[in-house]
């Protein structure tokens, strides 16, 4: 049977073509269905391409998600098992919907199962490792939630929503410092999405945690946290430097976070990091740190600060060619 289906595509290459032009016609029927959210109509698209190529995994999916809309999450797993076996794209986009029909179940064991298998499998895929920080994060397990995120920002560092996601995790474990750095790193990347006003209104929230004033006295109420920081002393520095920008008297948010970076990130060479090897001291504090002593720290804080000011928009639109320097530089930082 193999040989005979060999001597098959060799003669019949017209007939194949013939095959695939049809197979991509009724797909993309189908693919157009399905983003009209009419997904019966896109499921019997999608059973015409199957009797076509069974196995195939891209269409396995695709057929997988349409009955996962439909709420139908037993013929969702069924067909989305049979495209993972798929060393593709495809089969890994497959792996991240059982995972997530796993979770939605309430069958998280089997979703950490299913993620880790597939990491081993396919190797460090971010959005494996990110989906398998969402899973950990919905059972409050904040400590390996973050460690996958990092590990899928250390697999794609351009994916902000792993540098909001484990913001939120280091703001749930307590650990401020730690919190602030992705969410700075957040900014960078997206400053018009729409979690960066969210973004901006936590750094706002966290660098002003700790310090109050009442008839021009400023007081710092500085707590021991409720997990160990990732370097020492963050605690008092950030809420000291707060207090000498409340100090300043400064009304421009501009003005207020490059004062702000100014003194954290010219701070960061001098910390002690410890016996820590993760993401915060291969990558970030090495970052801002070199941000914070560079000629490019205005860029920085009105290109960041873009979701609350419109005055750093306003300076954004009209130093493209300082903006043009500064992310030209960030490229060659090491």
């Amino acid at each position: 049977m193999v040989r005979l289906a060999i001597l098959f595509v060799v003669l019949c290459p017209m007939v194949l073509k013939a095959q695939d032009s049809l197979l991509n016609s009724i797909m993309t029927r189908g693919m157009v269905l399905y983003d009209e959210e009419r997904y019966e109509l896109a499921l019997i698209e999608y059973k015409k391409a199957l009797e076509i190529k069974p196995k195939d995994g891209f269409i396995n999916h695709e057929v997988a998600m349409a009955y996962y809309q439909l709420g139908n999450n037993k013929e969702a797993l069924n067909y989305a098992k049979e495209a993972s076996k798929e060393e593709s794209e495809s089969g890994v986009q497959a792996v991240m919907l059982i995972g997530t029909i796993h979770d939605n179940q309430g069958n998280t064991k089997k979703a950490i199962k299913t993620y880790k298998k597939s990491i081993k499998r396919f190797g460090d895929y971010y959005l494996l490792w990110f989906n398998l920080g969402v899973t950990y994060n919905g059972i409050g397990d904040y400590e390996n939630a973050a460690s996958a995120f990092e590990n899928s920002i250390k697999n794609r560092l351009d994916h902000a929503n792993s540098h909001h996601a484990l913001a939120s995790m280091k703001l749930m474990q307590g650990k401020r410092f730690e919190a602030l750095l992705p969410l700075y790193f957040y900014l960078l990347l997206m400053p018009q999405s729409e979690l960066a006003e969210k973004a901006s209104t936590t750094i706002e929230g966290l660098w002003s945690q700790g310090v109050s004033i009442e008839d021009d006295v400023i007081t710092l109420n500085v707590g021991s946290g409720r997990g160990n920081e990732t370097v020492l002393g963050t605690e008092m520095l950030l809420s000291s430097i707060e207090a000498a920008v409340m100090q300043d008297s400064l009304n421009d948010i501009r003005l207020i976070n490059q004062s702000r970076a100014i003194q954290l990130f010219t701070a960061l060479a001098d910390f002690d990091l410890g016996n820590r090897d993760d993401f915060y001291t291969q990558y970030y504090i090495p970052l801002f740190s070199k941000i914070g002593n560079s000629e490019h720290l205005e860029a920085f804080a009105n290109y960041t600060s873009q979701p609350i000011s419109e005055e750093a928009r306003a300076w954004v639109s009209e130093h493209t060619q300082e903006l043009q320097e500064f992310f030209m530089w960030l490229d060659e930082v090491d």
